[in-house]
């Protein structure tokens, strides 16, 4: 769709969900921090609203420094507003999903690739490797693994796709950045 296309069609109906995540704590976080998620996501929302005419209401952010619980970017808050922002879409409606923070790869033998990539959410529990360095296998770790709590943290991208996209009708854009 080009910029007139766009200009001259109703856009309230459009939604995005942006995601900062700073893991501003490393002591507590187990990863390095990022410096930039948080200014990333505020410049984008800009873009959103100025050039694509998203309004205003219609953008959720979520972002570490929330001192609201329920807008904290956890596994449980995303997935929720996740599913809040492919709710009621029809077609011709534009939805955006813009996760800025650290992303992983655990593994998945039935991938081509025998990888998932998953997000690193905030309050997880650790980077999903194991003592050797090694992507963590969900299928072949035992039940009582001190590691398999690294999992807890993380969406995968086949989970990310069963919440959103796969619950958009035929006819609706999906950005996801």
């Amino acid at each position: 769709m080009n910029n007139s296309e766009c200009s001259s069609r109703a856009r309230d109906r459009d939604k995005a969900l942006l995601i900062g995540i700073t893991y501003r704590y490393p002591e507590v976080d187990g990863v390095d921090p990022l410096s930039r998620p948080h200014k990333d996501v505020a410049d984008f929302r800009n873009h959103l609203i100025r050039k694509w005419r998203y309004p205003e209401q219609n953008i959720t952010v979520m972002l570490d420094k929330r001192v609201d619980h329920s807008m904290q970017p956890t596994r449980k808050n995303i997935i929720r507003e996740l599913r809040e922002l492919a709710k009621d879409a029809q077609p011709g409606d534009r939805r955006v999903f813009y996760f800025a923070g650290h992303c992983y790869q655990i593994v998945n033998r039935s991938e081509e690739d025998e990888l998932d990539e998953a997000l690193l959410t905030h309050g997880h529990n650790g980077e999903p490797f194991d003592a050797q360095g090694r992507p963590l296998d969900p299928d072949n770790m035992p039940p009582d693994d001190p590691d398999r709590k690294k999992l807890e943290g993380l969406i995968v991208d086949n989970e990310l796709r069963n919440i959103l996209v796969d619950h958009l009708p035929p006819g609706v854009t999906l950005v996801v950045r």
